[in-house]
């Protein structure tokens, strides 16, 4: 019965989460990192008459040449692809190939249309009643004649590599469907780690290598932009792709397309002469705003800027005469004018809602009639869609207006009729939470709910949540990971967007130090955007490919055992440590049964996971990630990197993490960011920092997992190694990208305490091994070696000889091509060495 409901649940989580899809790179990453899928790989399925392809098809970015699709049927030598080319003066072309003889159909692509639709419908059918082939990319759709010999399909579908190019495009797919008449197979891609992909039963069919799960950017927010400024700056967005930050010297954009960063000055000389918030908003799509409510009656307030021009244009004179910290602004494109909310400034919360109109060219307040808002500042607010009214939501203030007399959090929500002039009160919910207040602006998807990004304004190691609140009632839930920042003063802002074409949530974080200086980090969340528990169940799902993977791997393991654990335990004897040491059936099962719960990803409390997303469990399993700043996380890895040796003195640690300070500066930063590491660490049990002997080090009980420390022990203490664990390293080091979200310093500190390691247990066993013929069973794991050591020549030669003896020769070539190609860029000769063992 159990099981029953979990199914039941988790078809109503995959209901929700539909659309999802892989992230494919190709050029610009090297020739083993591109990814590819096979969309049958456990089965071989016939389609009779037709065989229909459809998918959604969109770019990362407009790359020069690739190929989509390949498409080879065990029927006979018909073999199709789909290749994508980049014609240049802004246009792009499809060719559908019968491959390696001719070409059978030709689409050409306004890239700006590829742009704006973000997701292309691709539609191929392959008739054999018929002898056509129709092929839909988009709107346009074409046919040619083409002479079918049987009149069914056993084909393979690869997207991405493929046996016959490594020339590929960075694209993504979603919404693939394989059907006839009769047969029918689904792929939602909702999974959202491994390299199984399941269709619409949850039948595990296809193989996915280096693509990413497009569903993880439904939950975990992206870091785009980091852009650092010395002056005060403004930020705003304009639909559909572009990001603008105004500067008083400079406008610079970037471009959520193609992801470009440009600058550009201005044709003539920004004209306020106080622009202490730096608040504007884009006005239509070729003018933006910039305006300044401290001004008094005789300095400018308000001035445009021509977009395309970068030109100042006219300056009116006159503002509001008043500090307004942390206000609302909204432009009014139906009636021309500017509308400000609230704000702070001298003691005294305000709830005005003043306007400047083009008609007037002067700040007024309107009086409006119904339930007035308190007074209030770090409120939020969106336009009804179509319609002529504002939704207002919460903010800090009280009913007097007097800061003196203390102040309240609101978690209501009021509709603004600009025609009538009025004001009504949705709802006033009570909030059970940690007091929190909303960005800037709203965002609004339909008309029965809206999004608010909220945070902790009195926090300093703050962080930012995504929420969805129904406009009925006010029932909310927190949708996405949070995104940890530092906020120490009242001038940070935070602002949240909506991409309609790419269908994403866009926060900005701007924080200031005290000289103006500032920091403004771009987040990007997909939407639909998931909630905690739709995603850890997800999590589940997609961790039970990987245990599979893992089982066979053990498996395999065991297939070649008597011959590998007989030479293993004869070599131990003289003096290396063992690696090796049971291969009886029994005995790996019962292993594998006892370390269960050390796979990666399957220990969702009192956990810590560095490889991949950098992601924390407390001990009651809710997901800490956002306590933890860039500084915590670094300092977190320098206690896991000198783990195993005891500890890491004040010293060492201080040049790791703040390499550019002395010693006498850099003490009391140590001691808070230390405090401030035990804090978020507290809720972990069996898990601790202690300082003795002059070290700090870790302690840590049973029931404590971090997948660092497994691969770390693993490497460095060799002689803990079994059968069952050479699978489990490679499982953890496929858990996700070598310490994503750590600086390269602390990576290569790491790297250098394993090839100790690996040099003096590893490779002269991996020689051995592969001397008797024992290639298949240790090729996964020098594969992920020499992934992180890429020059590394001897981690190369037993690569290329595992390659050899599997008779992979193309991975072969292609992986000798690739590594000569890095060894000439890095060292400028070329590399001159042998392949072969010595």
């Amino acid at each position: 019965m159990k099981s029953y409901f979990f199914l039941l649940s988790l078809a109503f989580i995959f209901n929700i989460v539909s659309g999802q899809g892989i992230q494919f790179k190709g050029q610009g990453v090297l020739i083993e990192n591109r990814s590819s899928y096979q969309v049958f790989e456990t089965r071989s399925p016939e389609f009779f008459n037709k065989l229909n392809i459809d998918f959604q098809l969109s770019f990362q970015d407009i790359t020069p040449f690739g190929y989509i699709l390949y498409i080879k049927d065990d029927h006979g030598t018909n073999a199709f692809s789909l290749i994508y080319t980049n014609k240049g003066d802004g246009m792009s072309q499809f060719r559908l190939n019968e491959e390696g003889r001719s070409n059978l159909m030709t689409f050409d692509v306004e890239q700006s249309r590829i742009k704006r639709e973000g997701w292309i419908p691709i539609k191929l059918c392959l008739d054999a009643i018929a002898n056509k082939i129709v092929l839909q990319i988009g709107t346009q759709i074409k046919s040619c004649t083409y002479k079918f010999i049987e009149r069914s399909f056993k084909p393979h579908i690869t997207f991405g590599l493929n046996e016959r190019s490594v020339d590929m495009a960075s694209y993504a797919i979603r919404d693939l469907k394989v059907h006839d008449q009769k047969e029918r197979y689904e792929f939602k891609f909702r999974e959202n780690s491994g390299d199984i992909v399941s269709d619409q039963f949850q039948n595990k069919i296809g193989l996915v290598k280096n693509a990413d799960w497009l569903i993880k950017n439904s939950y975990h927010w992206k870091k785009i932009l980091d852009h650092h400024v010395k002056s005060v700056t403004g930020i705003t967005y304009l639909q559909p792709d572009l990001l603008y930050f105004i500067g008083m010297d400079s406008l610079k954009s970037y471009n959520f397309d193609n992801e470009n960063f440009e600058t550009y000055p201005y044709s003539n000389a920004f004209p306020l002469k106080t622009w202490s918030l730096g608040m504007v908003m884009a006005k239509d799509n070729e003018h933006l705003i910039a305006y300044e409510v401290r001004s008094n009656e005789y300095e400018p307030t308000v001035t445009e800027l021509d977009i395309n021009k970068r030109k100042w244009g006219s300056i009116h004179i006159g503002g509001l005469g008043k500090q307004m910290h942390q206000h609302n602004q909204i432009f009014d494109t139906n009636n021309q004018q500017l509308l400000l909310f609230g704000g702070f400034g001298n003691q005294h919360y305000f709830n005005e809602i003043n306007r400047f109109s083009d008609k007037s060219k002067r700040w007024e307040s309107i009086v409006f009639k119904g339930d007035i808002p308190a007074p209030r500042f770090y409120s939020s607010w969106t336009f009804l869609p179509n319609k002529n009214e504002i939704l207002l939501f919460g903010g800090i203030g009280n009913l007097s207006g007097d800061q003196t007399v203390g102040r309240n959090y609101f978690y209501d929500l009021y509709k603004i009729d600009l025609s009538q002039q009025s004001i009504r009160k949705l709802w006033d919910i009570k909030w059970h939470d940690k007091n929190l207040v909303p960005s800037r602006n709203l965002v609004m998807l339909d008309d029965s709910s809206f999004y608010a990004l909220c945070y902790p304004e009195y926090e300093p190691n703050s962080y930012a949540q995504l929420f969805k609140f129904s406009i009925k009632d006010g029932t909310h839930e927190k949708v996405g990971d949070s995104i940890p920042f530092r906020s120490d003063m009242i001038t940070t802002n935070l602002n949240l967007f909506f991409n309609t074409v790419q269908q994403k949530f866009i926060a900005s974080i701007q924080v200031f130090d005290d000289n103006d200086r500032s920091t403004i980090s771009i987040f990007t969340l997909n939407n639909p955007a998931l909630t905690q528990s739709e995603y850890q169940e997800l999590h589940i799902h997609s961790h039970g490919d990987r245990t599979l993977n893992y089982i066979c791997m053990v498996l395999l393991i065991v297939g070649t055992g008597g011959i590998l654990g007989y030479f293993l335990i004869k070599k131990r004897k003289k003096s290396a440590p063992k690696v090796l040491d049971d291969y009886s059936p029994q005995s790996v099962a019962a292993e594998q049964e006892s370390e269960r719960i050390d796979i990666a990803g399957d220990q969702t409390t009192n956990s810590i996971y560095l490889f991949g997303n950098f992601t924390i469990y407390n001990s009651k399993g809710k997901e800490i990630t956002y306590l933890f700043s860039q500084r915590l996380r670094n300092l977190l890895l320098v206690l896991l990197i000198y783990d195993s040796q005891l500890g890491v003195s004040s010293q060492r640690l201080s040049q790791l993490i703040w390499p550019d300070k002395d010693e006498l500066s850099v003490k009391n930063l140590r001691g808070v960011s230390m405090n401030q590491l035990r804090k978020a660490l507290s809720d972990i049990l069996g898990f601790e920092i202690i300082f003795e002997n002059s070290l700090f080090r870790l302690k840590y009980q049973d029931g404590f997992c971090c997948d660092f420390l497994q691969v770390d022990n693993a490497i460095v203490k060799g002689d803990e190694l079994t059968a069952i664990n050479i699978g489990h390293i490679v499982s953890l080091l496929s858990r996700g990208q070598f310490l994503k979200d750590f600086p390269d310093q602390l990576q290569q500190e790491v790297l250098v305490n394993w090839k100790v390691a690996i040099d003096r247990i590893w490779i002269p066993q991996f020689k051995d091994l592969i001397a008797q013929g024992n290639c298949i069973t240790i090729m996964p794991i020098i594969k992920y070696f020499f992934q992180l050591y890429p020059l590394d020549e001897d981690l190369l030669k037993l690569y290329l000889n595992c390659l050899k003896s599997t008779k992979k020769n193309i991975a072969y070539q292609e992986v000798l091509a690739t590594f000569k190609s890095n060894y000439k860029a890095k060292y400028q000769q070329e590399y001159m060495g042998s392949s072969d063992l010595s």
